[in-house]
């Protein structure tokens, strides 16, 4: 079946969201022939169990399993590369972005028009956060935008919705949350326009991001971002 928009949710051991989540989408996507690509990216909570009752039961649901978790980027790799769509991206699966976002994305990205679709990335600018979580945003894509000479906005906020054609110049993309400063720089690179608007992150409901459990898993990620930033600018070189 072809849709006009897929949409990927990675999901790591986000069992008791996922149902919220379908329900979700299945109220706000309206008429539109939409897409809901949920990876399972190495789950160990039943969340595979669940979705494959689900997903029968859902004609617009389709399910990609990762069998061990290797990383958020990873996934939603994978899922990407899954989706059926001409127009596709992804959102998060922890209930903070909301399935509305998703579809005010579409809705931005068709008002430029057919023909201006080929090269446009429409993404979320986040708003009213707290000061510390904005600070090391702000800091990050300082840092990006000095070592990869482009100018980046708010770097890690969703949803984010471009051509399916971007991924496939994709040349081992990162693996961890600099994914999104990946996808990013290669659509600047190739001259894409990007559009944002503001959306506003909402507490996780349930469980607890593994790269902000703790202090210390809270600077691996952060570290890892900025050697990833490096290793984007050298591979540039080459």
């Amino acid at each position: 079946m072809k849709y006009e928009l897929s949409i990927v949710i990675p999901s790591y051991n986000e069992i008791k969201n996922i149902p919220i989540l379908i329900d979700k989408y299945r109220e706000e996507k309206g008429d539109v022939n939409f897409q809901l690509v949920i990876v399972d990216n190495g789950s160990s909570d039943g969340t595979a169990e669940y979705l494959k009752q689900k997903c029968s039961m859902n004609k617009f649901l389709k399910v990609v399993t990762v069998k061990r978790n290797i990383g958020y980027g990873y996934g939603i790799n994978e899922g990407l590369k899954a989706c059926d769509a001409d127009i596709i991206g992804w959102s998060h699966g922890d209930l903070q972005c909301s399935p509305k976002d998703v579809f005010r994305a579409y809705e931005v990205f068709r008002s430029y028009g057919e023909n201006d679709w080929s090269e446009l990335l429409v993404k979320g600018h986040r708003i009213n956060r707290n000061s510390m979580p904005q600070f090391i945003a702000d800091v990050l894509r300082l840092l990006a935008t000095l070592i990869l000479f482009k100018r980046f906005d708010d770097i890690n906020a969703q949803p984010k919705i471009f051509p399916r054609k971007l991924i496939d110049t994709f040349m081992r993309p990162p693996r961890g949350f600099s994914y999104d400063l990946y996808v990013q720089y290669k659509a600047l690179k190739m001259g894409y326009q990007m559009e944002k608007f503001e959306v506003i992150f909402e507490d996780r409901k349930f469980g607890v991001s593994k790269s902000a459990s703790s202090i210390i898993h809270k600077s691996v990620t952060i570290m890892s971002y900025v050697i990833d930033i490096f290793k984007i600018r050298v591979s540039v070189i080459k």
